[in-house]
């Protein structure tokens, strides 16, 4: 699927935050674009705050060292944005924090994406994170199995 972005004006600080966050380096810079209060809503009723989320993406990176992201479709309407996420890295240490708890390694290389959508503030600071992904299909890729 071929990239679009509109020209919202807050398109720009979401790509930028979303490659902070899986930033090994400059984790702590993704911090100046969320909300004091930011809240993120996950697949199965799953709430964190800034620092469940930090913890979450720690998490994340640890299981996928070269874990990149990619915002591949992306629009917005006032302080919404709505982006198509996707992940990709290779799955070389414990996962502690997969949706069924710690996951060992395979080794391979995976992708799997998610669709936000943002809501900011009045400061332009991302204020909620609303996700949902294939939490079946993401599992799948988690296993030895996997093709």
């Amino acid at each position: 699927m071929s990239d679009f972005k509109s020209n919202h004006p807050y398109i720009a600080r979401m790509v930028v935050a979303g490659e902070l966050e899986v930033s090994q380096d400059r984790y702590k810079e993704a911090e100046a674009y969320f909300s004091k209060d930011f809240k993120f809503y996950g697949p199965g009723g799953i709430t964190l705050d800034s620092n469940g989320l930090a913890n979450y993406f720690v998490s994340l990176r640890h299981a996928f060292p070269d874990l990149t992201i990619r915002r591949e479709v992306a629009f917005g309407e006032g302080v919404y944005l709505a982006a198509r996420t996707v992940f990709n890295g290779t799955f070389t240490n414990t996962f502690t924090q997969s949706p069924v708890g710690p996951l060992e390694p395979h080794g391979k290389t995976i992708e799997w994406e998610v669709m936000n959508i943002f809501r900011f503030d009045d400061e332009g600071l991302i204020a909620e994170d609303y996700v949902q992904t294939d939490g079946n299909a993401f599992l799948e890729k988690l296993q030895p199995s996997n093709p």
